[in-house]
């Protein structure tokens, strides 16, 4: 008779996620260095994302860096020395598919994981957000307002971290979704349950350091009562 075998790691993972009541929600947290880049990278970037998970499946983070060693020159498409922010589905010392973005500074980023689409509408030629062009990009999809969430191109303040929220309403537009690893473009639930799961993780991509300067692995860190948000 053969045995089913589980890592260890993802069995604790959902336990971890699981063990909290229905009246709580669990607080996510990645620190995110030079030393979790696959390969590793030599700086002194620090970085801290956070995620709460609310109880009506919507999420909201806080992202805020300091000390990166990316910094470039600065040009019309590169207007600093961070180019995006985002989060993706994988495990340590792997790769994984771009969930969604928290910021960026230029309007494409390198897939992976993502299915190849037409980047434009057939009819209007507008740009579809989060498709994914012959060339290997994806587009790196605005906000509801239309407007792109730009990076501070320099260091930001611990004090005053960079957040944002993504609701059932808008993650459609938000959440690009890792197709080829089984979340479809807009379906935040599957995110939310891969967060809690602890295969994501956080990276902050920069000039100098485009496949990523700072990477973390994000995990639960605490449980907060339904009534605490």
């Amino acid at each position: 008779m053969k045995t089913l075998w589980v890592a260890p790691v993802a069995v604790l993972g959902f336990i971890s996620a699981s063990t909290a009541g229905d009246n709580q929600f669990p607080i996510c947290r990645a620190e995110l260095d030079g030393l979790g880049q696959l390969p590793p990278v030599n700086t002194d970037g620090k970085a801290t994302f956070k995620v709460k998970i609310k109880h009506d499946g919507s999420i909201s983070y806080e992202l805020s860096y300091s000390n990166l060693n990316g910094v470039g020159a600065t040009t019309p498409s590169n207007p600093g020395q961070v180019l995006f922010t985002d989060v993706h589905f994988g495990p340590r010392q792997n790769t994984g598919g771009i969930l969604f973005f928290m910021c960026a500074n230029q309007p494409t980023a390198p897939s992976q994981g993502v299915l190849q689409q037409i980047p434009t509408d057939s009819v209007t030629g507008a740009r579809i957000n989060g498709a994914v062009g012959a060339n290997g990009t994806v587009t790196i999809p605005n906000t509801p307002n239309g407007q792109q969430t730009t990076c501070p191109t320099t260091n930001t303040d611990p004090k005053h971290p960079l957040k944002g929220t993504i609701t059932a309403a808008s993650a459609a537009a938000d959440i690009i979704g890792a197709p080829t690893q089984g979340i479809a473009k807009g379906d935040l639930a599957s995110v939310v349950e891969a967060l809690k799961s602890g295969f994501t993780y956080a990276q902050i991509h920069t000039f100098n350091f485009s496949g990523g300067e700072v990477r973390g692995q994000i995990e639960v860190e605490d449980f907060r009562d339904k009534g605490d948000q």
